[in-house]
Formats: structure tokens, C-alpha cells, sequence
């Protein structure tokens, strides 16, 4: 009898230790894995059983809290805008000012010509001169021309062999050059033409075309994105007759792409530059004259390097 008594006062003892330790009451419930896990934690001593609750505590603690965080960031993610929705404006009706920020300036795309982004000029807003008149056109394309030509800026001349097709609404205008593009906004005159000759003109999706372009023209360039800029550049400073050679490897592909998307009109455009290209041949005597006429040059010039020292070493 003495022996029980002794283990129910314990057993009470326990129980009032357990309900004054660090624990609440809600996660008091929530350490016990059932009666029979009670039971065992219960003939343990009190140290071996605090020990173990509080590492049930922490665990239980830890999980709530990575499950409060986790909430709070789904809020605050359902909140905020989305890539796409950055890009998206609110609806607004055609205003001059507006238009005009949608309009590509004529160096913005010198900046950028290298860069392996040109399909997305295609459907951006570019002011251009025919004659002595502007208009505004959409780009409807682009291609690499037979010739290459320069375009003057303030530090220097940058080459390029890029023609766009310009669709004005009355009319399309192809194998327009970048020399002949404007760096002035839109006149007043210009924009109501434009919107005459483009009823359909939707000023919200060419605000999203025009963030988009600046976003990605804008963007750091990977490393493969940069050496086909490098390689793009290199080809247009490069020896003509290879370069008429890349760029006409270059243009197959690109109308043979152009007739698996059923753009026959571009395809054909495409094989009138191909069929205008004239690539210089190279004949075997040529190749060997070229390579005496080199090592000729390099023998010459070591002999000059010669004669200066025996000079040098006269003196």
C-alpha cells in the first residue's frame, strides 16, 4: 500500500510538473503521440521527459512557423504583379503623346543591331523618310541585304547589311535601310495619318509590343547571346567575298524557314537577294599566288628587322 501511494503521489507530482513547464497548453496536447506514448514518457524521470517534450515542442513550433511564413508569402505573392502583368497597361485611348513613346528611334536600333534579338523589331512603330516625305509603318519583317552599308553616328560608323519591311497601312514599303529611319518624334500630321491609314490601330498592345522590345534589348546579354553578337559583328568587317559566303548560307536558311512558316512573299524576297549575290571565285592559282605573295611579305619584313639591328649593332 506504502508503495503505491508513493507512486501515485509521483504520478500527481508529474502531472503538476508538466502543467507549469515552458509549454502551453495547446502544445501540451500535441506532445503526447497517444496513451501508451504517455505512459512511457511518464516512467521516465523528470529530466528525460522534458528533454524529449521539448524537443516535440520545437519541432511543432518550427513547422508552425515555416507554415505562418509560407502563408504570408502566398499572400503577398497573389498580390504583386506578375512578368507578364508588369508589361500590361490599362486600357487607354489613342493620344499623341502616348504614340509617341511607341515609335523606335533610328538609334536605339544602331545600339542594338548586333545583338540576336532582331525578330523582335517585328511588329514595333519606326518613322521613316521616302523621298522628301515621313511616315510611320509597322515592321513587318527584315533581312540581311547583299550589301553592306555604314551608318555615320557621333563616335564612330556601324555597319550592317539589315533592311526592314515597313507596312505604313496604305502601303508596303521593303528594303528599307536604317539610314533612312528617323531619330525625330512623330508630328502631329504624322500621327493622324497613320491612325487614318491603321483603323484597327490598338494603342495598349503596341505599348506591351514597345516594353517588351526595351526590356529585352535592355537586358544583360548571356554568354552565347554574346558571342553571336561578336560573330555578327566580325562577319560584317570581314573579307567580302566570305562574308557574301556566310551571309548567303545565312539567307538559305532563312528562306527556307520563311517557306515552312507559308511566307511565301518573304521567301521570295529572300531568293532575289540569294540570286543577286555574286561570289567571287578562288581558283587554285589564285590560292597559290596569295600564299607566295604572303610568306613573300613576312620573309621582307624579317629581313628589315635584321638589317635594323646590324645597324643598331654598327653604331
Amino acid at each position: 500500500m506504502k508503495i503505491n501511494k508513493e507512486k501515485n503521489s509521483e504520478n500527481q507530482y508529474s502531472k503538476q510538473r508538466k502543467m507549469t513547464n515552458i509549454f502551453d497548453s495547446n502544445d501540451e496536447e500535441d506532445l503526447y503521440l497517444g496513451s501508451s506514448d504517455e505512459k512511457r514518457l511518464e516512467a521516465m524521470t523528470e529530466k528525460e521527459r522534458q528533454k524529449i517534450l521539448y524537443e516535440r515542442h520545437s519541432k511543432i513550433k518550427a513547422m508552425k512557423e515555416k507554415a505562418i511564413i509560407e502563408q504570408k508569402l502566398n499572400e503577398i505573392e497573389k498580390k504583386q504583379p506578375t512578368a507578364a502583368d508588369s508589361l500590361k497597361v490599362s486600357k487607354i485611348e489613342n493620344n499623341f503623346d502616348i504614340f509617341c513613346t511607341c515609335v523606335i528611334k533610328r538609334d536605339f536600333i544602331i545600339d542594338n543591331i548586333y545583338k540576336p534579338f532582331l525578330q523582335n523589331w517585328i511588329g514595333n512603330l519606326i518613322r521613316f523618310k521616302i523621298n522628301e516625305d515621313y511616315y510611320i509603318g509597322k515592321v513587318r519583317s527584315y533581312i540581311h541585304d547583299q550589301e553592306v552599308y555604314d551608318l555615320p553616328k557621333p563616335n564612330g560608323v556601324t555597319k550592317t547589311d539589315v533592311v526592314f519591311e515597313l507596312d505604313a497601312g496604305f502601303k508596303v514599303f521593303r528594303r528599307i535601310r536604317i539610314a533612312f529611319l528617323s531619330n525625330a518624334p512623330p508630328t502631329q500630321s504624322d500621327y493622324e495619318d497613320f491612325l487614318k491609314n491603321n483603323p484597327n490601330f490598338d494603342l495598349n498592345t503596341q505599348l506591351n509590343k514597345v516594353k517588351s522590345t526595351n526590356f529585352i534589348m535592355k537586358k544583360p546579354l548571356t554568354e552565347s547571346e554574346h558571342i553571336k553578337m561578336l560573330t555578327e559583328k566580325r562577319s560584317l568587317y570581314s573579307d567580302p567575298n566570305k562574308r557574301i559566303i556566310l551571309r548567303k548560307i545565312k539567307l538559305i536558311k532563312e528562306r527556307d524557314e520563311a517557306i515552312e512558316a507559308k511566307k511565301f512573299e518573304k521567301a521570295e524576297e529572300i531568293q532575289r537577294v540569294i540570286d543577286g549575290m555574286n561570289v567571287k571565285p578562288i581558283n587554285k592559282e589564285e590560292e597559290v599566288w596569295k600564299k607566295v605573295s604572303e610568306r613573300n611579305r613576312k620573309i621582307n619584313a624579317q629581313n628589315a628587322r635584321r638589317y635594323e639591328l646590324s645597324k643598331k649593332n654598327n653604331k
